[in-house]
């Protein structure tokens, strides 16, 4: 132990004078690591009693007041355990749960000694009176129990486990008297669910590792203490069955309560106890047949069966038990262990137990309905069912004259599916194919498309047209190749396998399966073709509308991988995308319906319409990239010129009375940069018809604008002929539209556009340009805020340096913003504050920052984002701690939250050293004056500084 200076009475003196309030003892207690100091404070009176809890009866919340003191002597304990526990063991807890929790920590860094006192004295009352044991104490009573059991302890083991995963029956009223599943008792344990399962395994590897079979008979014990709790306790082994099928892990197991949990924890130790010693065998099967409930005998059995080899006696044993043969409760684990130990009987045994099969089940098996029936025949076929279901079981062994009987009783009762569960459960996920992939891969291709030409479910519950589909879809995705020809027959078969082969095919594509391109285009073209003369009358059926998608998916694919090299079938891909922009979908009548929930824009990429002219765009895009590759100048000049039937689309389309579809004005509206780019007159001719000014199209202009505004940066092509929109959405500003929801808000999207454009220099007279102005007056405080946010939110994001024109440009805008906020009578403090994101940002100069930052901290202005700010004022505080320790000032006599400047320690405490050491004689004094107030606010930290 090291030399510790021991306190004086002085000390003591001036100590006990200065913590008399509790932040002060709080950071005298959490600083001190001086063991000499606990005798003295002892005599002074500390340590003997815990702060008491404080209870708020009408909301029903108990406070625990943090005790220092107790955090301190957990600190102590390794230099002095044997003081500290009988500082414990006397002090009056009070009900302080904290200070159980320092216990339970410190019970196992104790000599034993003193962790036995600590237990009977403290930990074990405590645990048996709360209702759930702290999450953050588990952890703790785990190390507790592996130190007690290590030192030999096992009693105080086992009585700290089993208060641990103790319960209790919590009564139920309104139980109904006949529903087997309600019960009269709720169990209640000390820990959550997951808790009490992760910790049975936990501390089962404990005693695992020591050697000790106690937890195990100890868990058994408690499995059987449960069952008794159950509703109708003669009937809880049937409860235990219906929740526990199997014993092992399965997928038929409930996990419905901690029997559950118990049950497989007993499961996992036995089997770990006998791998490693198989002496254990016998000792844990007689503790399991010694509470004679079917669990246990279902244990045994699967330990059994688990370790048949080592054990062929016990097989014998067990398998010829005839009561376990009939029990229906026992069937599962007797099943398999049938299964698997048949062979391992002698002739004479194995005939045993098929003569046992020949008689039947005995009259105990049989429930009292089925011993009183009259139906002859019904009990002759429930013989018959109990009878194949035990030979599928051996069938395998079974001499020729038996393998006919059971042919007969396979033919006679069906081939039981799982005859080792009395009753199997089966969750339909999804939808129920009437054939596998294998099956359907290995017919013939006659056989396949005979089939799903005629092919009717008979319960869509069980085998649906879907599920076929889906399958169908699968094989297509693995090997495309093989079912290209599936596309020659688009007419015979139904939309939903049409769409199922198209969407497999393309998924083909994505997966990089080898396709020819070729092959599908000319397929696809005939289906488009197909589909297109006889739109009307497919009744707006889905799957016909996921073929069209998915042949313009594919198409767009090609197209975003420039792959020119199917451009011999240029010809091909705009005739069936030109075809597809006619498309009925969507229908004036079913757009308005789905434009309730979504907006125009995401409308426009579910409809086959709105799709066609995404992909129309993209063809466009498409072909000019190749003639910029191979440098075709006349083409690229032409613009839409060279392709009069597209541009022919492109207008009609514009006319409302010709196309109504909100969705597909949307994509205009999206994708007007990009037609800037390709035609530039025609996009300057038609602007006002993809975003007209008239009131009786407002909405179509609200679906373009939002589209452009959402998805594009403010481009210099797209505003020369988007200025008067822009004025015309300023005006909007705050309206809102019937189209709704929306896909963002494009008043900030518009303030981000503005933004762009200013410090782009794209706004002609800078900060007296009319739009700037316009929209400082119109819009509110939060959107202003937004603008400024948004500004320094692309500064932090710029990684290189920025231009210096545009700095100069976005401080005159600072500057410029400070003296409106200045002249109002409530400046917007949001506004302001948000400057704090240029501030941080690092991209100004560091003294001119400074200067701008300080000009922004008006009265009561914040500071956003905090932790930036601050991080950019420490950083600066060493070369500049006059101008910092001026701005940290400012935020902390205007009153911030004391959890800011708890989050702010280390930066306060950086600024206020350098303004100290570094700073003018004003702003020295400034600094110690922060330290005081500071203080006043319990925030004594900073109190060394003073010495400086």
């Amino acid at each position: 132990m090291p030399s510790w200076p021991k306190p004086t009475n002085e000390q003591i003196d001036k100590m006990t004078s200065l913590i008399a309030h509790p932040a002060q003892r709080r950071y005298f207690f959490d600083n001190l690591g001086n063991p000499e100091w606990i005798e003295p404070l002892y005599k002074r009176g500390f340590f003997k009693f815990a702060p008491k809890v404080i209870k708020n009866q009408p909301i029903n919340i108990i406070q625990n007041p943090p005790f220092p003191e107790s955090k301190y002597l957990k600190r102590m304990v390794n230099y002095c355990p044997e003081q500290v526990s009988e500082i414990y063991l006397a002090m009056e807890i009070q009900e302080n749960t904290l200070v159980y929790l320092d216990i339970v920590e410190i019970a196992s860094s104790v000599p034993l000694k003193y962790s036995i006192k600590l237990i009977d004295g403290h930990i074990l009352s405590w645990l048996k009176s709360v209702n759930q044991i702290p999450f953050s104490c588990l952890d703790n009573l785990l190390r507790l129990v592996e130190y007690l059991l290590k030192e030999q302890n096992e009693k105080y083991a086992l009585l700290l486990v089993k208060i641990i995963f103790s319960f209790q029956a919590i009564p139920q009223p309104g139980g109904l008297e006949n529903d087997f599943y309600t019960d009269d008792h709720k169990i209640q344990t000390k820990l959550q669910p997951y808790e009490y399962e992760t910790y049975l395994f936990q501390i089962g590897d404990i005693f695992i590792e020591q050697k000790s079979t106690s937890f195990l008979n100890y868990l058994i014990d408690l499995l059987h203490g449960v069952l008794n709790y159950y509703r109708d306790n003669k009937n809880s082994h049937v409860w235990t069955n219906l929740s526990r099928p199997a014993i092992e892990k399965h997928n038929q197991n409930l996990h419905i309560d901690i029997a559950d949990f118990i049950i497989s924890a007993i499961r996992d130790i036995a089997e770990k106890f006998i791998s490693d010693d198989k002496t254990y065998f016998t000792q844990i099967s007689i503790k399991l047949f010694d509470k004679k409930r079917p669990i246990f005998y279902r244990i045994a059995l699967h330990l059994t069966r688990k370790f048949q080899n080592i054990f062929p006696g016990q097989v014998k044993t067990m398998l010829l038990n005839r009561s376990f043969l009939n029990s229906t409760e026992l069937r599962h684990e007797y099943g398999l262990l049938l299964k698997e130990g048949f062979s391992l009987l002698d002739k004479a045994d194995q005939n045993t137990i098929l003569a046992w099969i020949e008689e039947g089940p005995t009259s105990e098996s049989l429930s009292e309905e089925d011993q009183d029936t009259t139906d002859k025949d019904m009990v002759i076929r429930y013989k018959k069912n109990w009878q194949v279901q035990y030979l599928s079981f051996i069938h395998r062994y079974l001499a020729p004259e038996w393998q006919t009987r059971y042919k007969e009783l396979v033919e006679d009762m069906g081939r039981p599916k799982h005859p080792e569960f009395p009753v199997y459960t089966k969750t339909i996920r999804g939808y129920t194919s009437p054939k596998s992939s294998e099956e359907l891969a290995g017919m013939e291709q006659g056989e396949l498309l005979d089939y799903l030409v005629k092919w009717k479910s008979q319960n869509e519950y069980k085998e649906s047209t879907e599920g076929l589909a889906r399958t169908l879809q699968g094989i297509l995705t693995e090997n495309p190749d093989k079912y290209l020809w599936l596309l020659d027959h688009y007419k015979t078969l139904k939309p939903v396998f049409l769409r199922a082969i198209v969407s497999g095919l393309y998924n083909a594509c994505k997966q990089h399966n080898d396709v020819k391109k070729s092959d599908l285009l000319d397929a696809f073209s005939g289906i488009v073709s197909w589909l297109s003369r006889d739109s009307q009358s497919q009744d707006n059926n889905s799957d016909w509308r996921h073929v069209k998608m998915r042949i313009l998916e594919y198409i767009d694919t090609i197209m975003q991988k420039n792959d020119h090299s199917v451009f011999e079938y240029d010809t091909l891909v705009k005739k069936m995308i030109i075809l597809l922009t006619d498309d009925i979908d969507p229908e004036p009548e079913n757009e308005t319906y789905h434009l309730s929930s979504m907006d125009p824009f995401n409308r426009a990429l579910n409809v086959v319409r709105g799709q066609a002219f995404h992909s129309l765009i993209r063809y466009l895009l498409w072909k000019r990239r190749y003639f910029e590759q191979h440098n075709m100048l006349k083409e690229l000049d032409s613009g839409l010129k060279i392709m009069p039937d597209i541009q022919s689309i492109l207008d009609k389309h514009l006319d409302v009375e010709k196309d109504p579809s909100f969705a597909v004005r949307s994509v205009y509206g999206h994708f007007f940069p990009w037609l800037v780019k390709i035609d530039k007159d025609w996009s300057a001719t038609n602007v006002d018809r993809i975003f007209p000014d008239s009131d009786e199209l407002k909405e179509y202009f609200y679906a373009a604008w939002s589209a452009y505004i959402s998805f594009n940066l403010a481009y210099k092509g797209s505003f020369v002929l988007l200025e008067e929109k822009y004025h015309k959405a300023i005006n909007l500003i705050g309206t809102e539209s019937n189209l709704k929801p929306r896909i963002s808000n494009p008043d900030e999207k518009l303030a981000e556009h503005l933004m762009q454009l200013f410090w782009q220099g794209n706004l002609a007279d800078d900060l007296k340009n009319p739009l700037l102005i316009k929209f400082w007056q119109k819009a509110d405080d939060d959107l202003k805020a937004y603008a400024i946010q948004y500004v320094g939110i692309s500064l932090q994001r710029t990684k290189t340096e920025a231009d210096q024109a545009i700095l100069g440009r976005l401080l005159d805008l600072w500057e410029y913003r400070i003296k409106i906020n200045k002249k109002e009578n409530e400046p917007n403090i949001k506004e302001l504050s948000n400057f704090g994101h240029w501030f941080s940002s690092g991209k100004f100069g560091a003294e001119k920052s400074l200067e701008m930052y300080r000009k922004s901290l008006l009265s009561r202005v914040g500071t956003t984002p905090q932790m930036k700010v601050m991080d950019r004022l420490a950083e600066l505080s060493s070369d500049y701690s006059d101008q910092t320790i001026l701005c940290l000032d400012h935020l902390i006599q205007k009153g911030v939250a004391p959890m800011l400047i708890h989050y702010w320690k280390d930066h306060i405490r950086t600024i206020i050293e350098n303004a100290i050491t570094h700073g003018k004689t004003e702003n020295k004094d400034r600094a110690k004056n922060l330290v005081h107030l500071l203080g006043k606010q319990q925030f004594f930290q900073f109190r060394d500084l003073l010495l400086l």
